[in-house]
């Protein structure tokens, strides 16, 4: 990881296996395993063959994602955290939003809006309809950290509460009022 973003642009091509073996003084296991890292978290690109190699990637707000994904299921961390930190975060991102949005943004958060509101939706189709708003309004604020960061989150959430016990009629009630 240090040497892969910070010492080189992007798209360039690190180093053979065997020379990073050199310089990081590990083994040729332990480099293929970070090299495997790198790429799940698109920070490295390998390509097979003759022209092949590892090329380095600038990092994106996928990879972004990505990482604060692995750190909310890797750390466990619980669903109700997780609410306060989206309570906490979105209305910066909805100001945000209001200065910045596009028309296309509003299109979006409309659409959300209609299919949050859709009483015949079922459970999936609510909750894909509210990930798309919480994320629809951090895209319109047009700041990759925050998309990023609300795409991991809300992506958690949505993964605790795929449940019908925890999304009832008065919740579908009041997030359509919202």
């Amino acid at each position: 990881r240090d040497r892969a973003p910070r010492g080189r642009a992007a798209h360039r091509m690190l180093p053979a296996e065997r020379e990073l073996v050199r310089q990081t003084q590990m083994s040729r296991a332990t480099v293929r395993e970070a090299l495997r890292i790198l790429e799940v978290q698109n920070l490295v690109r390998v390509r097979a063959g003759r022209a092949g190699g590892a090329f380095v990637q600038r990092p994106t707000t996928k990879s972004m994602a990505s990482s604060v994904s692995m750190l909310i299921r890797g750390r466990q961390i619980k669903l109700a955290d997780l609410m306060e930190t989206r309570e906490a975060v979105e209305p910066f991102c909805a100001e945000l939003a209001a200065r910045k949005r596009t028309d296309d943004d509003l299109a979006v958060l409309d659409r959300a809006n209609e299919e949050i509101s859709d009483p015949d939706a079922d459970l999936s189709a609510f909750l894909q309809a509210n990930l798309d708003w919480h994320v629809g309004v951090a895209m319109a604020g047009h700041n990759e950290l925050l998309i990023g960061f609300m795409t991991a989150l809300s992506h958690a959430i949505y993964t605790g509460t795929e449940n019908a016990e925890f999304v009832d009629d008065n919740v579908r009630t009041v997030t359509a009022r919202a």
